[in-house]
Formats: C-alpha cells, sequence, structure tokens
C-alpha cells in the first residue's frame, strides 16, 4: 500500500513517515499543498495523510480539491490534528475525509484507523 503523507512541520513529517514505514508501506512525502499535488500524480497513493494546519493551504482545503476532482475520489484520506475537539472531527467528515486521527501518531494508532476505514 501507497501512503501520501502531509505535514508542513519536518518533525511530524518523520513521526509519520517512521510509524508508516513500520507497518511496511510505501510513502511519499508533501511539505505543502503545492507539493502534495504534484507528487499525487506520479506517486498514485492509496492514502493521503494530511495535516489540518498548514501555513499556505489547511488540510481542508485541500481535501475539498481533491475530492472536486472526480479522478481522486477513490482515495482514501485521513485528517491529522492535535486537536481531537468533536466540531473538528465534524468538520473533516462533511468535507470528505474517510477518517481523523490526533497527533501524536504511532504505528498502532495508524493501523488501527486503516481498519476502521477499511483500507486494509
Amino acid at each position: 500500500m501507497k501512503i501520501l503523507i502531509v505535514d508542513d512541520t519536518k518533525f511530524d513529517r518523520d513521526i509519520i513517515e517512521m510509524s508508516v514505514k513500520k507497518l511496511g508501506f510505501s510513502t511519499a512525502i508533501a511539505a505543502n499543498g503545492t507539493e502534495m499535488l504534484s507528487v499525487y500524480k506520479e506517486f498514485m497513493p492509496d492514502c493521503i495523510l494530511l495535516d489540518w494546519e498548514m501555513g499556505e493551504t489547511t488540510g481542508i482545503e485541500l481535501l475539498r480539491k481533491i475530492r472536486l476532482n472526480n479522478e481522486h475520489n477513490s482515495v482514501k484520506i485521513i485528517i491529522c490534528t492535535a486537536n481531537n475537539h468533536p466540531s473538528f472531527v465534524g468538520h473533516a467528515h462533511t468535507q470528505g475525509a474517510d477518517g481523523f486521527i490526533t497527533k501524536p501518531i504511532n504505528p498502532e494508532k495508524l493501523l488501527a484507523k486503516f481498519k476502521e476505514i477499511e483500507l486494509l
């Protein structure tokens, strides 16, 4: 399985990538929305782990762009954030997210989330 990690914080990208690789999956990395769109086309991921709060574009804005493009609708998208307030979770789902996971992220949390959204 191929996972695209999108986060503007290098430390968070590294932690998430380490967790994904421990599960045996391939990864690609993007630090912002512009990189994400470019990497997505080349990598064609099965799932995107998308940070909610990024500098130039929020994860929710990117989520909407992806979902508006019908050729990308099959990709699973999990919003990642440190904020687990119920309104954030609900908003992410109404915008088209398949899942929501709070940071810090570890392999066990990811595996449970992948199963929850029927990625595995």
